[in-house]
């Protein structure tokens, strides 16, 4: 709700705001502005008197003299050649500027404090030095210790020395000159490569050719780095070269027997040098293979550039004789030497029967000659046809006809058709067999198919009278659903009836069933309703006859009104046992309510904080309220705020101070602290001297 008036005022305030923007400037274009003028007042250094902003034909009101140490005030000019001392009662024309004029009062001395200071320390003070006069610095020159950035030398003072004004300090200004550093690089036996003088902070850079060192016999030498990084100068610095040692390599040849290179690889001094390319190989003759036997030298540790040869043995080559089924799987494997006659010495050969054909193992289909090279041996088989037994079953597996045709043969059921009894689920008729008959290629049984249909059973719901509620006709192993209105029995005096279900269990059909309706005797039960008094419903529920009813409920409240709060009771009228349906309600006991008064100071702290009873009028028994006084005022407590009324609610008491301007004593002395008139001024006036002209002895 908070939201959608805040809506409805930005939206009220977005159009009235260009109807009053037009009214204002249709107002503005009719009316004429009044002419301001505006008078300055120049004090030269003087204390501030503050600009009079005037409408025509007004005068500027004169303003308080204003002071300057060293001077006495001698009036307004209108130039700055202080010629035309300027007339208050005159009308203003125009915007200007009203200059001060003083005289130097010779009798005017005061000492002020100059002091020296570098970096934080004084160096030299003077607490006497007189207005006007130039301070002048006795001491040492002033220094300041170098940084690893900066060497310093002392400029001048800040600020610059003048003439003194009031008290004042002056440090030490140096001018910071940018130190330099030496950075020097190094080659491996510590000669100079480059030397360079850089500014601090800069970064140095080597710029010569990469420093190397001399190979030895067994080393070789790589410049990996300087052995420290390049960052930013702040003092002298070296840089020396860091060289990664190698091993030297040298290379090593393997050779096969036709002296063609088989492996040209670089090895490190001391090493034993090792082959890593393919075994080396040498071609077989017919009756001869060849071995790598080794090299010709042994290989040893790696000392300069050398070879090796490969070597080979000889032996009598053997080649692989396979005996193989028709189907060309492995019957028997054997290396048999070159020029020897090989023999299948495993079982004979056999071949699984096909569906058509059974195989008797043959031959082989070459004659088995002398050994000269790879050569496979498949064995060969004698066919013969098939014959196989085909049996019809009935349903319970009894043999009804079985016959032998050879493969190929179509088969045929030549005796009466096939029988199945009822159950009580299904009747029974001779459909087909449980495959489709074909051609033989195989044992095979054929067993009769039936189809089955469902059996019919009455089944009949009745009341508690036999009075037959509903009759139907139920297929087997179907759950007797129940569809037309729920059972009843008429009520009596003391009970009513309710339907709790059949006389026995409702099951799958397997037979002719009857089912009778069953009930619960029930007491007859009242609503028994309790109300608060504002008409809410504290508990409302269902008890029997002749039970006493019960509260089960949370405690009954009545909302606080400002004067009392309200004590639960009891339940009215008395609560007594059922015999129709009744309401009760709460009953509450009045108690007066009590609330926090207090009060507080100024600054809004509690001076006291008491209990008081609804409709008492409150008292403050603290402390009397005093307060400090300001150089204008003391203040004195006047009242409280809100005026103190009857208790009706938390209150507090803010108190209210009355300012009660002060007065001070005001004494005008002589030259030589005699006084010359003693008065009591109150704050914030002008004081006024009444007395004789001072004089002072010429």
């Amino acid at each position: 709700m908070k939201n959608k008036s805040k809506k409805l005022i930005k939206l009220l305030y977005l159009l009235v705001l260009p109807i009053l923007y037009f009214t204002i400037l249709q107002l503005s274009s009719c009316a004429v502005p009044p002419t301001r003028y505006t008078v300055s007042f120049d004090t030269d250094n003087g204390s501030l008197v503050s600009a009079q902003i005037l409408l025509e034909n007004e005068k500027v009101a004169e303003p308080k003299n204003p002071t300057k140490d060293g001077y006495i005030f001698s009036g307004w000019y209108t130039n700055t050649t202080y010629t035309t001392i300027y007339d208050f009662d005159t009308i203003v024309e125009h915007s200007f500027t009203l200059y001060s004029y003083w005289v130097y009062d010779d009798t005017f001395e005061r000492g002020y404090t100059v002091s020296f200071e570098v970096d934080g320390i004084i160096y030299q003070t003077s607490s006497d030095v007189l207005y006007g006069t130039t301070p002048v610095y006795s001491g040492v020159v002033p220094t300041k210790p170098s940084t690893s950035q900066y060497d310093y030398t002392f400029a001048s003072w800040v600020p610059s020395i003048k003439p003194v004004s009031s008290d004042i300090t002056y440090k030490a200004g140096f001018i910071s000159t940018l130190r330099s550093y030496t950075v020097t690089f190094l080659d491996a036996d510590s000669s100079v490569l480059q030397t360079d003088y850089l500014c601090y902070g800069s970064i140095p850079s080597y710029n010569l050719p990469v420093p190397t060192k001399p190979s030895t016999l067994i080393y070789d030498f790589t410049f990996i780095s300087w052995n420290q990084s390049f960052v930013a100068v702040t003092q002298d610095i070296t840089y020396t070269p860091i060289f990664n040692a190698s091993l030297r390599n040298y290379y090593i040849s393997f050779l096969n027997y036709n002296n063609q290179v088989l492996q040209y690889s670089l090895f490190p001094y001391g090493e034993i040098p090792v082959y890593t390319s393919i075994t080396p190989t040498m071609p077989s003759t017919d009756e001869y293979s060849y071995t790598f036997a080794g090299w010709d030298d042994e290989l040893t540790n790696v000392s300069g550039e050398a070879s090796y040869t490969a070597e080979f043995t000889s032996s009598k080559r053997k080649y692989n004789i396979d005996f193989v089924n028709d189907d060309l799987s492995l019957l028997q494997s054997s290396l048999v030497e070159y020029g020897t006659l090989p023999a299948y010495t495993n079982s004979t050969p056999i071949k699984d029967s096909s569906a058509q054909f059974d195989y008797t193992f043959d031959d082989w289909d070459n004659i088995i000659t002398l050994v000269f090279k790879d050569t496979t041996y498949k064995a060969t088989y004698i066919t013969e046809l098939r014959y196989y037994t085909v049996t019809f079953l009935n349903y319970d597996s009894e043999v009804l006809q079985s016959s032998i045709l050879p493969y190929g043969g179509l088969p045929s059921y030549d005796l009466s058709t096939p029988y199945k009894e009822s159950t009580p689920q299904y009747d029974y008729t001779f459909v087909s067999w449980d495959t489709p008959i074909k051609n033989v290629d195989s044992d095979i049984t054929y067993t009769a198919v039936f189809d089955s249909i469902l059996r019919q059973y009455t089944v009949i719901f009745e009341n508690y009278d036999h009075t037959i509620l509903q009759s139907s006709s139920v297929s087997y192993g179907t759950l007797p659903v129940y569809e037309n209105a729920s059972p009843t029995k008429t009520e009596d005096i003391e009970h009513y009836y309710d339907f709790v279900g059949w006389n026995t269990l409702v099951v799958l059909v397997t037979e002719d069933a009857t089912y009778t309706a069953t009930f619960e005797n029930v007491l007859r039960r009242y609503f028994i309703t309790f109300f608060n008094t504002n008409g809410e419903v504290l508990q409302d529920s269902l008890v029997e006859y002749n039970t006493l009813p019960t509260y089960d409920g949370e405690t009954p409240t009545l909302e606080s009104d400002p004067q009392y709060d309200y004590v639960f009771v009891c339940f009215t009228p008395e609560i007594l046992a059922v015999t129709e349906s009744t309401s009760y309600t709460a009953s509450y006991e009045p108690v007066l309510r009590s609330y926090t008064i207090t009060f507080v100071d100024v600054d809004l702290e509690i001076v006291q904080s008491t209990t008081f009873e609804y409709g008492t009028l409150p008292t403050y028994n603290g402390l009397t309220l005093l307060y400090p006084s300001t150089p204008e005022f003391d203040y004195v407590f006047e009242k409280w705020n809100p005026t103190i009324t009857n208790v009706s609610g938390e209150q507090t008491y803010e108190a209210s101070l009355l300012p009660i301007r002060r007065s001070y004593s005001i004494v005008f002395k002589n030259y030589d602290l005699t006084q010359l008139q003693n008065t009591e001024v109150e704050y914030g006036t002008l004081p006024v001297y009444q007395g004789e002209t001072p004089t002072k002895p010429s």
